[in-house]
């Protein structure tokens, strides 16, 4: 276990701040440190969009990969694994621009970050399923929420 350096008070007083106790526990990746400050989170908004950009490129190379072999688990996986966090990123970076928008920013997410396809894609076993399951022989039924099968 890997030990934390901690201050003594004479290190404290010669630093003149208070060294606050670190958690033991891993800090979420989304968890939210700006404190309102708006250039905070237009710093952290730019790192987001450079991550959700850079898991995009990502997973557009791991599903050109899967096209050569589309039972490589390890490709799903990342798939999955990348599509996770970019839900989570976009969510936090919705969050920030609502924010920074109640502060009287006038911003609004980049084209390509709200056009990102952040939704589950089907592994190739579902794929499989799919193609050997019976068509579906519903008719169409509407509601006032739209239409369904």
């Amino acid at each position: 276990m890997a030990s934390n350096y901690m201050f003594t008070q004479v290190d404290r007083s010669m630093a003149g701040s208070t060294v606050l106790p670190q958690s033991s526990a891993n800090p979420s990746p989304h968890k939210r440190t700006d404190g309102g400050n708006v250039q905070l989170m237009e710093a952290r908004l730019v790192e987001l969009y450079s991550s959700l950009r850079a898991l995009g490129r990502s997973n557009d190379q791991l599903k050109e990969a899967l096209l050569d072999d589309p039972n490589d688990s390890d490709f799903i996986t990342a798939i999955d694994e990348n599509l996770t966090a970019m839900r989570g990123q976009r969510e936090l970076c919705m969050e920030l621009v609502r924010d920074m928008k109640g502060q009287g920013m006038n911003i609004d997410l980049p084209e390509d970050i709200c056009n990102l396809d952040v939704l589950a894609t089907p592994t190739s076993q579902d794929q499989e399923e799919s193609q050997s399951s019976a068509p579906i022989t519903q008719t169409p039924t509407e509601t006032d929420t739209g239409v369904y099968l």
